[in-house]
């Protein structure tokens, strides 16, 4: 994710799409896939389906209404992140409408911590219904595992050592990878703790980031162009490695992390350069340039099946013309913008034959765009065209084949009564109080914007046939989402805007008379509902969502479930249950909640349960429009006593040759559950000793006895044995 001046570089460079040109493909035909060996020269027997050449994989999941996550100081914690996005009753945060979150697992923060640091973290993402995250690895190495080579001198490589190992053993330390691969095996320890909750994982965040972007920019034939020749890793500020290595993190991305979950998906990590996604399609992940050889048979399409991309409108909304330039800065050029963008990424993945026939095609998804909420220097900038490009952006991303957007940021950087940056403008709140609970959360149109959409197209897709059966007028954007569940469909509609700086616009519509409309029921961009009678409409820049010969867009409640079947607890934890009622722009979502058994656990009026007693209960939750129930079933168990020191009976003892002895063991605090002891003598031919403690004299002489708790070294007591 962006620090508040990571881009300060595109405002000056990036003024154009650019043209996309196309190298040659240098693939092998799609039933040559070799095992990895990873040294060059060795062949294993060829394997079906190892690749993304051949394997298939499709998500056919609703449309991701996301958010890229942020940390600001250890008062907030990841869980109370994801509250402010997803909404919590309970804190009273209503929420921005995020179904899905954009975390990271760094590898040097993962080998620090523990790679469990954040499963109750995940845990409580799923719970509140962000699923199908995004998590981008590979960025940040421990020291340890950082590649020694640098490619560019005093310059630290962001690459892996031993990234060429062998990705596979046959299991020697314990895992099925090799170990002294470290890449292979951080990816692995991730992917196996994490896999349920992470739909999609980016390997690294920005690979093509540079401080030369017109060297990215540049066609063919260009000086430093990218697709004449590969990146310079001088110029890859978040890699400085080449693009051979990257290409190798894919492959043993996709060997590893299919192995654990097949059904994941592997990402190129939000990429910013069609240049650089040719480098990628283009080479092997042979260090030796790139070149197709037995042990490196496919180019780097074959190890991902989604592309992840990175695109800021706000540095397309200009041309050049005579003497100074042209700007078009309104919500529909900034989505125009991606939408080409989108098409040159697309173009250039069927190009290398990634469109569904000689290849499986790819997914693609947006992991970060926003425009600011204020204007900055020539930028487009203002609350309504913020509001306004991510309503219409979600609904176009769909026309166009993506399947989840992940706007960045949650919350603005600095007050927009102060000066700074485009980027410090771009979170759906305000700047956020320094701990949960100090001050206001100040959501600002595009969160409130994009709760709505989000509300409204919750378990809808677009339906294309439907749209073209509108004719929709040049001067209109829009589309039409159906719901399989109700059965019907909703309408998105606005007026195109093109006056720069402003997002004033007017259109007249009119359902076609083979539609019978009588009348419609219009919400608007902050969830106020109308009715018009008739089948037409005025429309304005704002977009509406409209229902059909209906008073109400907001329907009954048609169900409510559990984000989890089953919870355990430990007595005296407390658990927030989250029930997710659909559709989520019901108008009535009140529910109570019981527990079959309250002695075991019970539960308030919010849904927090509280572990009273070891057993077992279930949850229920209702709902008061329509009687939807769901429940949880919850085991409790008992907390366990952490272990705060031993003693011994006694710290010295006197024995005869032959003579046993029990030495006993007292625990502190009498109730704790860590009462394993591990027994050692530090000479078995004086003294043994048992599992239980018990003493046998062998021959004279003088001992340690040492009574360890198990995996608490630092608690270990010990008894002097002196044997006549």
């Amino acid at each position: 994710m962006k620090t508040k001046s990571i881009h300060k570089w595109i405002c000056i460079a990036a003024l154009s799409l650019g043209a996309l040109f196309f190298g040659v493909c240098a693939c092998v035909p799609a039933d040559m896939v070799y095992a990895d060996t990873g040294k060059p020269g060795e062949t294993a027997a060829p394997q079906e389906g190892d690749s993304a050449n051949t394997r298939t994989n499709k998500y056919d999941g609703y449309f991701l209404y996301g958010s890229n996550m942020q940390w600001l100081n250890q008062n907030w914690r990841d869980e109370d992140i994801a509250d402010i996005l997803t909404g919590s009753e309970r804190r009273g945060w209503e929420g921005v409408g995020v179904t899905s979150l954009r975390p990271a697992l760094y590898e040097d923060f993962v080998e620090t911590y523990g790679y469990d640091i954040r499963v109750s973290a995940f845990e409580h993402y799923e719970r509140a219904g962000a699923k199908n995250n995004v998590v981008f690895i590979g960025d940040r190495p421990s020291d340890q595992h950082r590649e020694r080579k640098q490619y560019i001198p005093g310059v630290p490589s962001e690459s892996y050592e031993n990234l060429y190992e062998p990705i596979w053993d046959q299991g020697e330390n314990g895992t099925p990878v090799n170990d002294q691969n470290y890449y292979a095996l951080y990816v692995y320890n991730v992917a196996l703790r994490y896999k349920g909750y992470v739909k999609f994982w980016e390997i690294k965040n920005e690979p093509d980031f540079t401080y030369a972007p017109m060297r990215a920019e540049s066609g063919p034939g260009e000086e430093g162009n990218w697709w004449d020749a590969d990146p310079d890793p001088q110029l890859l500020a978040n890699f400085h490695a080449p693009i051979q290595s990257y290409i190798r993190m894919l492959r043993v991305s996709y060997e590893v992390i299919k192995s654990v979950d097949p059904d994941a998906f592997i990402c190129v990590g939000g990429i910013g350069y069609a240049s650089f996604l040719d480098a990628i399609l283009r080479n092997t992940d042979n260090p030796d340039g790139g070149k197709v050889t037995a042990a490196y048979p496919y180019t780097g399409g074959a190890w991902f099946d989604c592309l992840s991309y990175h695109i800021y409108p706000m540095y397309y909304l200009q041309k050049w013309s005579g003497p100074g330039f042209t700007y078009f800065r309104h919500s529909d050029a900034a989505v125009d913008a991606v939408v080409r963008q989108n098409g040159l990424y697309a173009d250039l993945l069927k190009k290398y034959g990634y469109d569904g026939l000689k290849y499986p095609a790819k997914e693609i998804i947006i992991t970060e765009t926003n425009t600011p909420s204020k204007r900055v220097g020539e930028f487009i900038g203002s609350e309504q065209s913020q509001r306004n490009y991510l309503i219409k952006m979600a609904v176009t991303a769909q026309q166009n084949g993506v399947s989840a957007i992940y706007p960045y940021s949650p919350w603005d950087f600095k007050e927009l009564s102060e000066n700074g940056q485009e980027y410090d403008y771009k979170g759906f709140y305000g700047p956020i109080p320094a701990a949960p609970g100090s001050g206001e959360l100040r959501m600002h149109e595009s969160g409130i914007g994009w709760r709505t959409v989000s509300r409204m197209l919750d378990e809808r897709k677009y339906d294309a046939a439907e749209t073209a059966r509108l004719n929709l007028p040049a001067t209109v954007g829009g589309g039409a989402f159906h719901s399989a569940a109700a059965g019907d469909y909703l309408y998105v509609l606005w007026a195109k805007t093109s006056r720069d700086l402003a997002e004033t616009a007017a259109a007249a519509f009119t359902f076609p008379p083979s539609m019978n409309v009588t009348k419609m029921a219009v919400v608007s961009w902050d969830e106020k509902e109308t009715t018009v009678a008739g089948g037409a409409i005025s429309l304005t820049g704002d977009p509406v969502f409209i229902k059909l010969n209906a008073d109400a867009v907001n329907k009954a409640v048609t169900g409510v479930t559990f984000s989890r079947a089953a919870e355990a607890l430990e007595t005296g934890d407390t658990l927030q249950l989250v029930a997710h009622v659909a559709p989520r722009g019901a108008a009535n979502r009140k529910m109570t909640w019981t527990s079959a058994n309250p002695a075991v656990a019970r539960v308030d009026d919010l849904g927090v349960v509280t572990a009273a007693a070891p057993g077992e209960t279930v949850i229920t939750v209702k709902t008061a429009d329509g009687q939807k129930t769901a429940v949880c079933a919850v085991t409790v168990r008992v907390k366990p006593v952490s272990l705060s020191y031993i003693l011994l009976s006694a710290s010295y003892e006197r024995m005869k040759v032959g003579e046993t002895r029990q030495l006993g063991v007292e625990f502190f605090p009498a109730n704790t559950s860590e009462r394993n002891i591990i027994w050692k003598s530090s000479d078995s031919g004086i003294v043994t000793v048992d599992k239980n403690g018990v003493l046998r004299a062998v021959a004279a002489g003088k001992v340690n006895i040492t009574a360890t708790p198990a995996g608490a070294d630092s608690k270990a007591k010990t008894c002097v044995v002196q044997v006549n």
